[in-house]
């Protein structure tokens, strides 16, 4: 994940808020990081944004769509 993306998220899920993103647990190069064990409940809480629920998308080209 970039540093914009973690930026973005921390910004607008803040610490406290409804869906807040996971606290860092590690510093790279000054950088807030997350071990590798916490892969998991970072993609969960992706998962869980507002709007990625069932129907939320475009259908893909390959879906039949018209």
């Amino acid at each position: 994940m970039s540093r914009h993306a973690v930026h973005k998220w921390r910004s607008r899920y803040p610490a406290g808020s409804a869906h807040s993103f996971p606290e860092p647990d590690v510093e790279v190069d000054g950088a807030p990081g997350w071990a590798a064990a916490r892969s998991d409940e970072i993609a969960q809480w992706r998962e869980g944004l507002p709007g990625r629920e069932a129907g939320g998308a475009a259908p893909s080209p390959s879906a039949g769509g018209t």
